[in-house]
């Protein structure tokens, strides 16, 4: 491998990663002439990959174009070049998994805003006023209304809190917002969205829907009743008060699981003793300030 700096052939690897769950093999490499490093990354050569633009025409798949785009939205965003080529590995991977000889353009985009709205918004926004040609300030502002529920700190500590997982289930999914998210991040391979009411889950199913989203399963019941629990499950129950948490927790027992994330609105002082006289351990609590309020959040592992 040649040196990019010196030209010099002679050049040693110091250390190599797999990247992008092993489609991506990163090198880091030392010039033995001027002693400088940099980076190789060895892909998976795919099957040669055309795009099909807007207007019908067709042209060879450049992974350059791509990193051209990242790097214009992503301008000044804090973001490393490393990190940004990870970004673009996330693209082509979601690419190559549709399994086509063709792909248009549209598609493409389409990738793109999902990722990037994941890893920064500023970049996600950046990229789709130029992508969907923005012609006033309602399409800028309609956009920003879209990824609101993402800005609340409320929200996304609940999805920090839970992590990746095998199986997520949502006690009172509401308009499935958390389970939405966690799907798109790939964060949970089965995911069960439940809540008492018709209304919240005829809305949660219509966001569900809207967003093409195939590993949520929605279930009407009161609580984890008729649930199959197990210990790969991780659990959240948001949005109501302490004792009816705890009174669902004690409906379901005795029950194995992976993590319990709480969020009580009020009775806090009941859950935590339910919790204690339960024996429930490794118990742990946070707090976010969100909206002029403060939630307490317990974490049970």
């Amino acid at each position: 491998m040649q040196c990019p700096f010196c030209k010099s052939d002679d050049t040693s690897v110091i250390d190599t990663r797999t990247q992008e769950d092993g489609l991506v093999i990163k090198r880091k490499r030392v010039c033995n002439r001027c002693q400088r490093k940099f980076n190789t990354y060895e892909r998976v050569d795919t099957l040669p990959l055309f795009v099909v633009k807007k207007d019908g025409s067709r042209e060879q798949y450049d992974r350059k174009k791509i990193e051209r785009g990242i790097v214009q939205a992503c301008h000044k965003r804090n973001l490393s070049s490393a990190k940004i080529m990870e970004i673009v590995d996330k693209i082509e991977k979601a690419i190559n998994l549709k399994d086509v000889n063709e792909i248009t353009s549209i598609e493409i985009g389409d990738i793109v805003i999902e990722i990037l709205k994941n890893i920064d918004q500023v970049a996600y926004i950046r990229f789709v006023s130029v992508y969907k040609d923005f012609q006033d300030l309602d399409e800028f502002i309609n956009e920003l209304k879209k990824i609101s529920f993402v800005k609340s700190n409320r929200l996304e500590k609940l999805i920090e809190l839970a992590g990746c997982c095998d199986t997520l289930i949502d006690v009172g999914c509401d308009h499935a917002y958390i389970d939405i998210e966690m799907s798109k991040r790939k964060m949970a391979n089965k995911i069960i969205a439940i809540d008492v009411k018709d209304g919240p889950l005829e809305k949660a199913k219509e966001n569900i829907d809207k967003a093409k989203i195939k590993n949520i399963k929605l279930v009407k019941a009161n609580g984890l009743s008729g649930i199959d629990i197990d210990k790969n499950c991780t659990i959240v129950i948001a949005g109501m008060g302490g004792e009816k948490i705890a009174k669902i927790l004690e409906d379901a027992m005795p029950f194995e699981y992976n993590k319990l994330v709480l969020l009580p609105h009020t009775k806090i002082e009941v859950l935590r003793k339910f919790l204690n006289d339960n024996k429930f351990k490794n118990t742990k609590e946070t707090l976010i300030y969100d909206d002029n309020k403060w939630y307490n959040y317990i974490v049970v592992e």
